[in-house]
C-alpha cells in the first residue's frame, strides 16, 4: 500500500474512532479510542535472536517478521529441557500445559517463564478491561507463580483482550502471507461500501448522536444508519472502476437543465448530459446522465450561461463538444438576444437549442384544453380524484363498485393529475372514462354520508359529471388522449432521438387531421360513446341541448337541428382544430433543427438534396472539402442496396455508418442522435432531490446534496473503495466523506 493511502486510511480509520473528551474550559476535543487499532506494516528487520524465543518482544518495537517468525516457529522447549524449579513445593512449568493451551509459550529469556505468544506480541493493541488496566504476567513479563498456573491460564482464555489479540494474530498472519487485505483497507472499505450504501438506498448518515467512539452494544440513542450499518458488519463478521471515457470520447454531447425549488427554498439547477456511448463491445448506447445539482441565487439568462460552462469545465467535459441545449421555454432559458442558449450559442455555435419536446406537447395539450367545456371537465376530473383520493373509506367504496361493475378492469382506484406530469394526465383521463360508472355510484353512495362535507361535495361533484356538455367533453378528450399518449412516453424516453420523435408527431398530426376532416363521422361515434355512458347510469336519460336564449355571452348559443350537431359545433370542432394548430406551431422549430441532418438517414436519404451550407456550423468538426463527395458515395450506398432494411433512426443510421469509409456523414449521424428530445431526465434527477432533501434533512451542503443524488441516480455504475480513498487523499480539505465518492462518479464514469 502506498504511503498515500496509507495514510488517507489511518485518516478515515481515525476518523471514526474519534472519542469525545470535555476539557476544564468546557470544550470538547477528540481523542483517538482504542476500539478500532490499524496494524500498520512496519518495516522488516532481522531478529537479533538466533531463537525465535518469545521473550525477545519483550520491552522493544517488533518487525513484521520476528512477529511471523514468533508466531508460526515459536521455540517450544524439548522434553529433556531442564525447567527451573522454584518455590518450596519444588515445582516447575510443565510441558503438556502447552497442548492444554496452544497460545502459551515457555521463555528462556529475562527470568524465563511463561507467556502468551499472542498478547505478548500484540498487547499494544489494548489497554486491558475497563480501558485503564495496565498488562502484566504473561503479557509484559514471563509467568513463574506455578502453584496457581492452571487457574491463571484459564482466566487468562476468557479475557476481553485476549480474545482480540487471537483476532488481531490470525489477520496478520492472512496479511503477511497475502492472503487478504491490510485490516486498515478493510475498515476503510466497510466504511466506504456503508457510505454507497446509504447513498443508493437515499439513507441519512447521521443520528441523534453520532460521535464518540463505535461498538459493537447497541447505544441508548440512535447514531444514525451509517454506524448502525457498521455495527452490524462488524456484528455479523462480516478491479479497478471501468474509466469508460464516455463523453470527451464521444466528442459529441448535448447538455440538459432544469430548475427546481429544494424544501430550503433554494433553487437548484439539474445538470444532464446526452450522449453516445461506446462499450467495449462496440455497442452504441444512448445515454442521459445526471451529473450533479448547483445552486442557483441569480436567475438571469448570462448567470445561468456562466454556471452551466463552469460546472461542465469543473467536472473535465470540454465544451467545444456541446452540439446540443435542451431547455424548457422560459424567457431565461429561451430567449433569442439575453437567454441561456443565445449566449452559449455566442461561443459555442454548433450548439443548438432544442425546446424540451415533451413540454411542447404539455403546452399544446394545456392550450387545447383551455377550450371551456374541456377545460370545465378536466378541472371537475381532478377535483372528483382528489376528493375520492383523500379519504380511506371513499376509496374503498370505489373499490367495491369497480369490482362489481368492471371485475376485468385492471383499475382499482383513481391517479393524480397535475399540471406539469401529463403522462399521469393521460392515464387520470382515460381511466375515469373507463371505470365511469363506479364513480357515479361511489358519489351516490357518499351523499347518504353523515358527515356535512362528505355529503354535500358528493351531491356537487354528482351532478356535475352525469350533464351532457361534461360526458361529451370527457369522451372527446379522452379519445385525443389516447392518441397522444404513446407519443407522451416516447418523447420522455432516453432512447428517442428527435427524429423518430418528430415523425411521430407527424404520424399523430395525420391521423387527427383525417379525424376532423372526416368530423361527422368522427363524432358520431364520440356521441355513441357518450350517450351509452349516460344510459347505463339511467335508461330513462339522454343527450339533451342546453335551453337556448335570446342573447348569450357565456356559453354557446347556437341554433341548432339536434344534440349531436350542437356539441359537435361547440365542443369538438373548436377542440380539434385548436389541438391541430398547437402541435403544427409546437414543433414547427424543432423540425426546422433537423432540416438538414434527417436527410442523412438512409431511409430518405436518395429523395433530398442536401444544402451543404448547412452544416458550416460544424466546420470545426467537419472536413468541407471532402463532404460534397463523401455525401454523394453514402446516397449511392444506399441507392444500390435496395433489398436493404434501410435505418430510419439517428442511432440505427450511425451504427450502420462506416467511420473509416464516410467519417464527415458518421459525425453528423451522431450529432442527429445526440440532439435533446427533452428534459426529463433532469425532471427525474427532482424526484431524488425530494426524496434526499426533505423536511428532516434540508441542510446538508450542495456537495453532499450532489454526491447522494450521485450515487441515487447511477444505481448501475459500480464503485470501488479504493478508488474512493485515492480520490480522498488528493483532497486538501477532508470535510465531506461523499466528496471524493462524487469525484470518482462524475470524472472516472463520464469524462477523462
Amino acid at each position: 500500500m502506498s504511503t498515500r493511502k496509507s495514510n488517507c486510511a489511518n485518516t478515515l480509520t481515525n476518523y471514526f474512532n474519534k472519542k469525545i473528551k470535555t476539557t476544564h474550559d468546557g470544550n470538547e476535543v477528540c481523542t483517538s479510542s482504542p476500539v478500532l487499532t490499524a496494524i500498520t506494516p512496519g518495516t522488516t528487520e532481522k531478529s537479533k535472536s538466533d531463537v525465535a524465543d518469545i521473550g525477545c518482544c519483550f520491552d522493544q518495537k517488533v518487525s513484521d517478521e520476528l512477529k511471523y517468525k514468533l508466531l508460526s516457529n515459536v521455540w517450544i522447549p524439548d522434553e529433556k529441557f531442564k525447567f527451573p524449579i522454584s518455590g518450596n513445593r519444588k515445582l516447575k512449568f510443565q510441558l503438556n500445559w502447552i497442548n492444554r493451551f496452544p497460545w502459551l509459550c515457555y521463555t528462556n529469556m529475562q527470568g524465563s517463564g511463561a507467556v502468551c505468544k499472542y498478547c505478548a506480541i500484540f498487547y499494544h493493541n489494548f489497554t486491558g478491561k475497563g480501558a485503564h488496566q495496565k498488562p502484566g504476567v504473561l503479557v509484559t513479563k514471563p509467568f513463574n507463580k506455578w502453584k496457581n498456573a492452571i487457574e491463571i491460564f484459564s482466566t487468562h482464555k476468557d479475557t476481553e483482550y485476549h480474545k482480540n489479540n487471537v483476532f488481531f494474530a490470525e489477520n496478520f498472519i492472512s496479511i503477511y502471507c497475502n492472503k487478504q487485505l491490510d485490516i486498515c483497507q478493510k475498515i476503510d472499505s466497510a466504511l466506504i461500501q456503508t457510505i454507497i450504501l446509504c447513498g443508493r438506498q437515499e439513507l441519512a448518515l447521521r443520528g441523534t448522536s453520532d460521535s464518540g467512539p463505535l461498538t459493537l452494544n447497541e447505544p441508548v440513542h440512535n447514531d444514525g444508519n451509517f454506524r448502525a450499518l457498521l455495527r452490524m458488519r462488524m456484528n455479523c463478521g462480516d478491479k479497478m472502476m471501468t474509466d469508460l471515457d464516455r463523453i470527451n470520447r464521444a466528442k459529441s454531447f448535448s447538455i440538459l437543465v432544469d430548475e427546481t425549488t429544494d424544501i430550503s427554498r433554494i433553487e437548484q439547477m439539474s445538470l444532464c448530459i446526452r450522449y453516445i456511448d461506446e462499450d467495449p463491445e462496440h455497442q452504441f448506447i444512448l445515454r442521459e446522465d445526471f451529473l450533479k445539482f448547483v445552486s442557483v441565487e441569480n436567475t438571469t439568462g448570462k448567470n445561468l450561461a456562466n454556471i452551466i460552462l463552469d460546472s461542465i469545465k469543473s467536472l473535465g467535459i470540454n465544451p467545444k463538444y456541446m452540439v446540443g441545449q435542451g431547455y424548457d421555454g422560459a424567457a431565461a432559458m429561451s430567449g433569442n438576444f439575453k437567454g441561456v442558449q443565445a449566449i452559449i450559442r455566442k461561443e459555442y455555435p454548433a450548439a443548438l437549442y432544442v425546446h424540451c419536446s415533451a413540454h411542447s406537447l404539455n403546452l399544446a395539450l394545456s392550450h387545447s384544453c383551455s377550450i371551456q367545456h374541456i377545460r370545465n371537465c378536466i378541472g371537475t376530473i381532478k377535483s372528483v380524484g382528489n376528493f375520492i383520493k383523500g379519504s380511506a373509506m371513499r376509496t374503498e367504496i370505489l373499490k367495491k363498485y369497480i369490482k362489481e361493475q368492471f371485475p376485468e378492469s385492471k383499475w382499482t382506484k383513481l391517479t393524480s393529475m397535475c399540471e406539469t406530469r401529463w403522462v399521469e394526465n393521460h392515464d387520470g383521463l382515460i381511466r375515469f372514462t373507463e371505470i365511469y360508472g363506479a364513480i357515479v355510484n361511489t358519489l351516490e353512495e357518499l351523499q347518504f354520508t353523515r358527515d356535512i362535507e362528505t355529503s354535500s361535495k358528493a351531491l356537487q361533484f354528482g351532478k356535475t359529471i352525469i350533464t351532457s356538455d361534461f360526458v361529451i367533453s370527457m369522451v372527446s378528450a379522452s379519445i385525443l388522449f389516447s392518441l397522444t399518449l404513446p407519443l407522451c412516453k416516447n418523447l420522455q424516453s432516453v432512447n428517442c432521438d428527435l427524429t423518430e420523435a418528430m415523425a411521430y408527431v407527424d404520424i399523430v398530426l395525420h391521423e387527427i387531421n383525417d379525424m376532423r376532416s372526416n368530423m361527422d363521422n368522427t363524432f358520431s361515434n364520440i356521441f355513441k360513446k357518450a350517450e351509452a355512458l349516460i344510459k347505463s347510469i339511467d335508461d330513462e336519460e339522454c343527450i339533451r341541448i342546453p335551453r337556448i336564449v335570446g342573447h348569450q355571452k357565456n356559453r354557446s348559443n347556437i341554433v341548432v337541428n339536434s344534440p349531436e350537431e350542437y356539441y359537435r359545433i361547440t365542443i369538438a370542432i373548436p377542440f380539434f382544430d385548436d389541438f391541430i394548430e398547437q402541435l403544427q406551431t409546437r414543433f414547427n422549430n424543432h423540425k426546422k433543427i433537423i432540416s438538414s441532418l434527417h436527410k442523412l438517414l438512409p431511409k430518405t436519404c436518395d429523395k433530398f438534396e442536401i444544402d451543404l451550407n448547412d452544416f458550416e456550423i460544424y466546420s470545426e468538426f467537419l472536413d468541407l472539402k471532402v463532404l460534397p463527395q463523401e455525401i454523394k458515395l453514402w446516397k449511392r450506398k444506399w441507392t444500390d442496396e435496395l433489398d436493404v432494411d434501410r435505418p430510419n433512426s439517428a442511432i440505427e443510421a450511425y451504427i450502420k455508418c462506416n467511420y473509416e469509409y464516410f467519417p464527415n456523414v458518421s459525425f453528423l449521424l451522431k450529432i442527429l442522435a445526440t440532439l435533446p428530445v427533452s428534459t426529463s431526465t433532469p425532471e427525474r434527477s427532482f424526484s431524488t432531490m425530494k426524496r434526499l432533501k426533505n423536511f428532516l434533512r434540508n441542510s446538508f451542503g450542495q456537495e453532499r446534496l450532489t454526491g447522494l443524488a450521485l450515487l441515487s441516480v447511477h444505481r448501475q455504475i459500480k464503485i470501488n473503495p479504493d478508488d474512493v480513498i485515492d480520490s480522498f487523499a488528493k483532497r486538501k480539505k477532508k470535510t465531506d466523506r461523499l466528496c471524493a465518492i462524487k469525484i470518482i462518479l462524475q470524472k472516472v464514469n463520464f469524462v477523462k
